[in-house]
């Protein structure tokens, strides 16, 4: 039995296209953890110019986000990151006659599935603190002679940056909660939601938080490390 290839509402002709392969290839993001799998079809066929024109074709494999489907075998748009993409449309000269009123052709048609939807793909998150809640001191510059050190206050605050990002599989991944939240300036909170420029499906989370407290109170909760030396 022979089977017919259908790209969207285009329909070739029964035992025109040869299946060459099809491949299923792991994608993988800069950890190393696979996110989508890449199918591609790969088909050649001969072209009846008596039944369908060289522009009926081209116009139908010119646009993307169509569902490909062979006998029992399909590859659904919907079901694909972005949608189904011709990624070759190429004219070949197989034998004589080419041009006549036939024509071979190649084309190659490929979409990403994910692996899983609400995968978390990577997390990173870093803790810093500025000042140690000591004195605190500068100069006074007077109209004529040198700066002169001076003592403000006795004691100081000092501030704590949380920042973090987390990349999600098609979701963002929720925001890491705020470390020190009586302490927290809530008007210096930042976060963003980025989707990269390319068709991997990734949803990037990022966090920024502040904090300010009595110099000790905060950083009281994070282990010191001695020199072995």
């Amino acid at each position: 039995m022979a089977y017919q290839l259908s790209y969207g509402s285009y329909t070739h002709d029964e035992g025109e296209v040869r299946i060459e392969a099809i491949t299923k290839e792991g994608l993988a993001n800069p950890h190393g953890l696979i996110h989508a799998i890449r199918e591609t079809w790969v088909m050649e066929g001969r072209l009846d110019l008596d039944s369908h024109t060289i522009s009926e074709l081209e116009t139908a494999y010119g646009t993307d986000g169509r569902n490909l489907s062979f006998g029992d075998h399909s590859l659904n748009s919907n079901a694909t990151i972005n949608g189904t993409r011709v990624s070759e449309l190429s004219w070949l000269h197989r034998e004589k006659g080419e041009y006549s009123n036939f024509r071979h052709y190649r084309i190659v048609v490929e979409g990403d599935r994910a692996v899983s939807t609400h995968s978390l793909l990577s997390f990173s998150e870093a803790i810093s603190f500025q000042g140690t809640g000591g004195m605190a001191w500068g100069f006074l510059t007077p109209l004529n002679g040198q700066p002169q050190a001076q003592q403000f206050t006795q004691f100081s605050t000092q501030f704590c940056f949380q920042q973090g990002q987390a990349v999600g599989n098609r979701a963002w991944p929720l925001p890491e909660a705020p470390r020190f939240p009586s302490q927290e300036h809530y008007e210096a909170r930042q976060m963003s939601y980025t989707v990269p420029p390319d068709n991997s499906g990734q949803r990037i989370t990022t966090w920024s938080y502040t904090f300010e407290a009595p110099g000790g109170v905060m950083n009281a909760a994070y282990p010191k490390v001695k020199s072995i030396n």
